[in-house]
């Protein structure tokens, strides 16, 4: 590593691991949304139809 570039490079380097960490948390979250979504879709309805 040269030494005129290590703060910008830490910084990029955080942004892109933060992103790809974040990107990949919303896909895992999306999909366990949509399993118990399908899984769980007669016990919502069940659950409004109670309020």
């Amino acid at each position: 590593m040269p030494q005129m570039m290590p703060l910008w490079w830490e910084i990029l380097m955080m942004f892109f691991l933060i992103t790809m960490f974040s990107f990949c948390v919303t896909i895992y979250h999306n999909k366990e949304i949509k399993i118990k979504k399908t899984l769980n879709m007669k016990n919502y309805i069940q659950h409004i139809w109670k309020w």
